[in-house]
């Protein structure tokens, strides 16, 4: 096997370990490090008393085809569908039917300074410097006057001020994409405009039968990250736990983790 099919990933995490197996899936050679005692990251909650206890509220999302058939995979089916109103609440109302920050319901001056905003980003572009926290990545997206209106939000969502995490940081943000500006036709309208408003504008998802959210049937999300665990070794992926990683370098053109 050529050394471009040996793989290391770092972080046994919900995306470190769907990483794994796909990688694993190609026929890969793949070694998962971890530095805490299970996989998952903050899904794996502590035991209490004979129960399961999840860090937070956590539901597996079906929207996309291929984390669906990963979820599936790994529980071998054994899910509850859970039925989740999505709603957006702000300074201007809530709106019902999205998860993204919505700004349909503020004052037409409002909506049309945050448009300006959005263009003015599209059209300083590459001459932007590069961001070098998560606060001026947000910026970068939607210009200066959205980031004001949306980072408030972000900080709370992350637990501190946005300007002290890494501008990588907001790549994991999924939620703070996408924003709404006004009614479903208006955003449709402004979308096909070009890429740039297209990956920025959101519109409310149509109603499916399926449900879109999901639980597992017995032990909670800790019962998943022992399956997860399971899932990955059958697929051939080396899994090494309670393993830290304080250093990745180059030596003699391979890659040296310590």
């Amino acid at each position: 096997m050529g050394a471009q099919n040996e793989w290391i990933v770092v972080g046994g995490g919900i995306g470190g370990a769907y990483m794994a197996s796909k990688l694993a899936g190609a026929g890969c050679k793949v070694t998962l490090i971890e530095g805490a005692a299970h996989l998952g990251g903050i899904l794996a909650g502590p035991s209490w008393h004979g129960f399961e206890l999840d860090n937070g509220c956590h539901l597996f999302d079906f929207a996309h085809q291929h984390s669906a058939e990963f979820f599936r995979e790994v529980t071998q089916g054994a899910l509850i569908p859970v039925h989740v109103q999505y709603a957006s609440i702000g300074d201007h109302g809530r709106e019902d039917g999205i998860a993204v920050p919505d700004f349909s319901n503020a004052p037409a001056q409002t909506r049309a300074a945050y448009l300006a905003s959005l263009e003015g980003a599209a059209n300083s572009g590459a001459s932007q410097s590069a961001p070098s926290n998560c606060s001026e990545a947000i910026a970068a997206r939607f210009g200066p006057p959205l980031a004001e209106a949306l980072v408030p939000g972000i900080d709370k969502l992350c637990g501190q001020a946005s300007a002290s995490l890494a501008p990588e940081a907001f790549d994991i943000l999924s939620y703070a994409k996408r924003i709404r500006l006004g009614d479903d036709d208006t955003m449709a309208q402004l979308k096909s405009k070009g890429a740039h408003h297209d990956e920025r504008l959101a519109i409310k998802a149509k109603a499916s039968v399926e449900p879109r959210n999901y639980y597992p049937k017995s032990g909670g999300m800790r019962a998943f990250c022992t399956q997860l665990k399971s899932y990955l070794e059958a697929k051939g992926v080396h899994v090494l736990m309670d393993t830290k990683v304080t250093s990745l370098h180059q030596s003699g053109g391979k890659a040296v983790i310590n």
